[in-house]
């Protein structure tokens, strides 16, 4: 017996199991929040968004006076990639939209 009182096996996977609530057997993402003290505080479920993560790159090279270019560097898009697999690198030419638009939206 695995955990809920499941049996762990390819059966299991296909099976009806009254503890699960989807189909999709890939291992979930949790998001946490550290308190104060650095303990974690917080558990929830993390869902990927692409567009909010394009905002906050195009916030970072605002904020650290980066070169737009960094999103085309090898190192830079390897780093993205071991980070977070389902982020689909953007152009450069993407970035300088999203910054001119954070620059329209803030005058």
């Amino acid at each position: 017996m695995g955990p809920l009182g499941c049996t762990l096996s390819k059966k299991y996977q296909n099976s009806t199991c009254k503890y699960r609530r989807t189909r999709d057997i890939r291992q979930s993402f949790f998001k946490t929040s550290a308190s104060v003290t650095g303990e974690t505080a917080v558990v929830g479920n993390y869902s990927f968004d692409q567009e909010t993560v394009r905002l906050s790159l195009a916030k970072m090279i605002i904020l650290h006076k980066y070169p737009i270019s960094i999103v085309e560097d090898i190192g830079f898009k390897q780093f993205c990639n071991v980070m977070q697999p389902l982020f689909k690198v953007i152009s450069r030419n993407a970035v300088k939209s999203d910054i001119l638009k954070i620059y329209d939206d803030e005058r």
